[in-house]
């Protein structure tokens, strides 16, 4: 295989330690060697064709005669590179290097150097190249320790000395591609940010936030020397013509430590100042390549050329004839499938572009003439004897069909005349003789027409960086590239946004989570995908799942959303595949499913009854709960934390002062239910009798007024407990509470106190003759006991009180400074939140100055900022 030994920037990479300190890089030339190793090399051949006075053959004479006639050559180069790297296991490391150069040159017969009756012909010239470098290098820890640095830049530059030899009698060609001068690189510089820990003392430690710039200088990859290889002296051995030279590599040379793939290519040809070959595409500027959804086998679109030999000066001169016209596709991508999903999982390493005769072309506009033969899998054409057209001009007429979205290639025309001369043929009023399809810059992967549209003409065809403000976690794991490339969704295609990050999640509940889905979008400023069906995704979740070649950071996964199996209260549930560790931030790979509870379930956690009975929420809230709930588990998926955790879920039973167990004599709430079975008090083996306490004293104020809630029942509980002694003593109950002093003699206690006592009970659980028609009619028990969820400061409850992720299900709070003793809100009071916080800060009724005292205060434990955790992206590791 032909091999290019290039001249290479390099670098010198030191790891260090992240106690605030960076890596270190250099890009530097250091081809200064290897250049007059080179040049040597070529001087001591020509000083032994010298001494020897080699003796050609009558074939070698011709064709040195025909080289030295040769006054001019012109040639281009295109030089790309891709890599991308990660792994670690307690430092995750991300690392991803896109670089691409090209360049014109034109060399002239040097005829003091050249011996043509030896076969040693020269000759020398210059040329110009430009180039881009794009590097990002993160590591970082579970605990938020490491850098990331990158760097940008491009530039042109001046190529000086290049060189081509022909030795004839040796079959041997020498082609350098000269030196870029020193003087000449671009100074630049990388920049990033490090955090790291830094021990103080034994038991103290300081974070510290170090900003990364250091200037270094950069200059592009060209071909380097392209010498004793077997494949180089293939392309002259038949005289003067076409040259091209293709060179791709993978695993070798990268920018950092990522593996790259490169590829390489140059073509010269002979310049000749009478006749050219111009090509012709309507349309070709805004000329996108597609594929077919509905039949992946068949083209998507197309584009028709006509190439042409006519005269320079557009004289009158007769046009030679012309032998054939060649056509060849050149560096043709084989993605998989014919976008990034679709096939899903797709395996077939098929040409995405291919050239056909265009008479039989379906979408292009056919012309009329011949069509050429076609051959090497649509990689090649051919048109004998040609036809002239109207003026007088040799034409051919070729198609190229695209069966993907994001394919590439390059039509390279060969004009092959009947006197032996090749010439190569270019866009008309173009320089380069390859015509890049689609229309783009050289070694970039994505349509110019696209770029222009999507106002991205700077970024490369690797980037990953969209940016949202607040959101320093930058990207969705899609390269531009592959935004480009798109994806099938429910059955048509759909390109993904540069500038906005994009989410897939795989909606099985349907309609009912839809308006969830656009508050999650809506907060987070991410385009989210919800409409693909099964056929476009697998178990493996991966949306991006077709690519071979292309620029491709990360595998990124999708989201999968359904209903939790049965009727009953589940809320919602973000579930982690095995192995991710609790208390991670998770990233979409990270998520086994989402689970959310059957919507209009009647006493679920989102429904209108809960929401507002028990969460204290007010009826607009409430019809907000269940979309609230679907962004708030999407949220997890994307990184984003609680502002903390817990909440203490309680029932507290309401005890009359007048009751025979209440010791204090004082209406108050307690912690023990008053309902006591024949079981609970049967003396147990032990000998030891259940205790008739009621628990501790609970006393629940009103937060607004400060007033005791219990004194507030009593008079509804004198009511009802009279209410129900009228009605015992006009009905009484065939079941007489007191001989339960018979059979439960070990208490003590007289049949009066079992009467009293099962009265008192029954009325504070609701469970009397007005109680039981309640429940004929609403199916609940007008008991006296208080629900109630208590909330802490900087729990799960805390921070912005609009924020998603915080917890609107606390309706208390305890007292400052009191035991037992804890601030009720009143209905309508509490939000479910519709925005992402931008600090821990508690606002509302959790900031510092609400009164009597904030119920939650700010969010703990580096949590609140939320919308600085979101992050879709699968490459970036959590932390």
């Amino acid at each position: 295989m032909l091999s290019l030994r290039r001249l290479l920037p390099t670098h010198d990479r030191q790891d260090r330690t992240f106690e605030g300190r960076t890596r270190d890089w250099r890009l530097a030339a250091t081809f200064w060697m290897l250049m007059t190793a080179a040049l040597l090399s070529s001087t001591e051949l020509r000083a032994e064709d010298d001494e020897e006075k080699s003796t050609l053959s009558p074939a070698q004479q011709e064709l040195s005669r025909k080289f030295a006639g040769i006054a001019s050559w012109e040639g281009r180069f295109t030089y790309e590179s891709y890599g991308v790297e990660s792994g670690g296991d307690w430092n995750k490391y991300t690392y991803t290097q896109e670089g691409a150069t090209s360049g014109t040159f034109r060399l002239e017969a040097d005829r003091e150097g050249s011996f043509p009756e030896r076969g040693v012909i020269v000759w020398k010239g210059d040329g110009k190249a430009a180039g881009s470098l794009r590097y990002r290098d993160s590591t970082w820890n579970p605990r938020g320790f490491g850098s990331e640095e990158g760097m940008d830049v491009s530039g042109t530059w001046p190529m000086r000395g290049i060189e081509l030899t022909l030795w004839i009698d040796k079959s041997h060609a020498f082609l350098h591609s000269g030196i870029i001068e020193e003087k000449d690189y671009v100074q630049t510089r990388i920049t990033g940010r490090a955090v790291g820990e830094v021990n103080l003392s034994s038991s103290k430690y300081e974070t510290r936030y170090t900003t990364i710039d250091r200037a270094t200088t950069f200059h592009p990859i060209t071909w380097g020397t392209l010498s004793d290889e077997p494949g180089i002296w293939g392309p002259f051995r038949g005289g003067p013509g076409v040259v091209v030279y293709n060179y791709e590599q993978k695993g070798g040379y990268a920018w950092g430590r990522a593996a790259s793939r490169s590829k390489t290519q140059v073509i010269m040809y002979p310049v000749y100042d009478d006749l050219e070959v111009e090509i012709e595409a309507s349309g070709y500027d805004t000329w996108r390549p597609e594929g077919s959804i509905a039949q992946t086998d068949k083209s998507g679109n197309g584009l028709a050329f006509r190439a042409r030999l006519v005269r320079k000066s557009g004289s009158g001169k007769s046009i030679p004839d012309v032998k054939k016209f060649r056509f060849e596709l050149v560096g043709t991508s084989r993605e998989p499938g014919v976008c990034l999903n679709w096939p899903v999982g797709a395996r077939d390493s098929e040409y995405d572009l291919k050239l056909t005769a265009a008479p039989g072309f379906r979408t292009a506009q056919p012309f009329t003439g011949v069509g050429a033969k076609i051959s090497d899998q649509g990689q090649k054409g051919e048109l004998k004897n040609p036809p002239r057209d109207d003026k007088g001009s040799p034409y051919a007429d070729i198609a190229v069909e695209s069966y993907d979205f994001g394919g590439r290639s390059e039509l390279l025309v060969v004009c092959e005349l009947e006197d032996g001369r090749e010439l190569i043929g270019k866009l008309k009023g173009a320089a380069d003789p390859a015509v890049r399809l689609p229309k783009r810059a050289a070694g970039d992967w994505v349509a110019q027409s696209w770029r222009d549209a999507h106002g991205v003409k700077a970024l490369s065809a690797g980037d990953d960086e969209e940016k949202v403000a607040g959101q320093p976690l930058n990207g969705d794991g899609f390269t531009l590239y592959e935004e480009y490339r798109g994806w099938a969704i429910g059955g048509k295609h759909y390109e993904g946004d540069p500038k906005r990050k994009d989410f897939f999640v795989r909606n099985y509940i349907g309609r009912p989570a839809e308006a969830g889905i656009a508050l999650f979008s809506s907060v987070t400023q991410i385009r989210v995908q919800h409409r693909q069906t099964d056929q476009e995704f697998n178990l493996s979740r991966v949306m991006n799942l077709n690519h071979r070649d292309a620029p491709h950071r990360v595998d990124q996964h999708c989201v999968v959303m359904f209903n939790a199996e049965g009727t009953g209260s589940s809320g919602g549930r973000t579930h982690a595949i095995k192995g991710v560790g609790a208390g991670q931030r998770w990233r979409p790979k990270d998520v086994q499913n989402i689970t959310v509870e059957m919507p209009g379930v009647t006493d679920g956690i989102f429904s209108a009854g809960r929401s507002v009975g028990r969460y204290n929420l007010s009826d607009a809230d409430a019809r907000q709960a269940y979309a609230r709930g679907i962004a708030h588990e999407l949220l997890h998926a994307v990184g984003v934390e609680h502002h903390g955790e817990g909440e203490d879920v309680n029932e507290f039973y309401f005890q009359a002062a007048s009751d025979p167990n209440n010791p204090t004599h004082h209406v108050r709430f307690c912690t023990r239910s008053p309902f006591i079975s024949d079981f609970d008090l049967r003396l147990p083996s032990s000998g030891k009798p259940y205790s008739l306490d009621r628990g501790r004293t609970i006393t629940l104020l009103w937060e607004d007024t400060g007033r005791d809630i219990a004194e507030e029942m009593a008079p509804a509980f004198e009511r009802a407990l009279a209410a129900e002694r009228a009605h015992r003593a006009a009905h009484p109950p065939s079941a007489d509470a007191g001989e339960r002093a018979s059979r439960f003699s070990h208490y003590g206690k007289s049949a009066e106190y079992w009467r009293e006592s099962a009265v008192y009970d029954d009325v504070a659980r609701g469970m009397t003759e007005a109680g039981f028609e309640a429940f004929r009619e609403k199916g609940k028990f007008p008991g006296f006991s208080r629900s109630v969820t208590i909330g802490k400061l900087g729990q799960a409850d805390s921070g912005h009180e609009s924020c998603l992720m915080r917890y609107y299900f606390a309706n208390a709070y305890p007292v400052a400074g009191k035991t037992d003793t804890y601030y009720v809100v009143r209905g309508g009071q509490n939000h479910v939140g519709n925005l992402l916080c931008q600090s821990p800060v508690g606002t509302g009724a959790n900031d510092a100055g609400h009164q009597p005292q904030p119920r939650f205060g700010d969010a703990s434990g580096g949590n609140g900022n939320c919308l600085s955790q979101v992050c879709p992206n699968d490459a970036i590791p959590p932390h």
